[in-house]
């Protein structure tokens, strides 16, 4: 491993790598009595690189994954994954802009024989890609808190073998809503607060449908302790056997 510190820039990059070989008896996950042995020669190296400013902290790594088969050369691969976050203070202890953006493989079906880790042969894995972005107010005003907040997502599927269904990858775009006030923080005495949320999904596919789900709601209550809070809460919500239609037509 290895660091570098970049205090002038307030940027710190670490580096390490890993390598090794490792034996496996059932490389295709197989039930028992038809399992087959290989040997992978692996390596894993890591980068990271970070900040911590005055309005900017920022984190990105990078971990490719190599995997190289003796008897199964086919399945020799280089898996990419990473993440990256920032955020950045737009007005201080106010207003906020956080962004994200992950890559990795994932799981495209529980119900099929489910890898942990990319070293066994299968299709049931695939790398996708998401980009999240966040700006957000969060503020006290001193008898209450504040939080307001817009939500961007989207999440794209990459190098879906062939014999997988399309629905188990479908890229898809998320939108959200927040807003919350409340005097929580304060840990004694009469306790309020007032929530808004709202969350809105479309796949890239006409056979799934896109859905919505709104809720809004109040509580109201007081500390018995400074650690513990007696509440009644209550508001309206979409009906889940309906999220087709978003509006708020049931009671919680």
């Amino acid at each position: 491993g290895a660091s570098i510190d970049l205090r002038a820039q307030e940027w710190e990059f670490d580096a390490t790598l890993d390598a090794g070989v490792i034996y496996t008896d059932n490389i295709r996950l197989e039930p028992e009595g038809e399992e087959e042995d290989d040997i992978v020669y692996a390596i894993f190296p890591v980068l990271m690189l970070s900040k911590d400013g005055d309005r900017l902290e920022a984190n990105i790594a990078y971990r490719p994954e190599a995997l190289f088969y003796r008897d199964t050369p086919e399945a020799d691969n280089v898996y990419h994954s990473g993440n990256a976050n920032m955020t950045y203070t737009l007005v201080r202890d106010a207003l906020f802009f956080d962004a994200a953006a992950t890559r990795y493989q994932t799981i495209l079906s529980p119900e099929s024989t489910v890898p942990t880790d990319n070293l066994p042969v299968s299709n049931n894995r695939a790398d996708s890609s998401t980009i999240e972005l966040r700006p957000y107010w969060e503020q006290s005003l001193g008898f209450a808190e504040v939080l307001t907040e817009l939500q961007y997502t989207t999440i794209s599927y990459h190098n879906v073998d062939e014999e997988v269904d399309d629905s188990l990858a479908v890229d898809n775009e998320q939108v959200g809503a927040r807003f919350y006030l409340n005097n929580h923080e304060q840990g004694d005495g009469v306790a309020w607060g007032l929530e808004y949320w709202r969350r809105r999904v479309e796949y890239d596919n006409e056979e799934v449908l896109p859905w919505e789900f709104q809720r809004a709601g109040a509580d109201l209550g007081y500390w018995v302790t400074s650690s513990m809070r007696l509440f009644v809460s209550g508001g309206v919500e979409t009906p889940f056997d309906s999220l087709d239609d978003p509006s708020m037509d049931e009671d919680f």
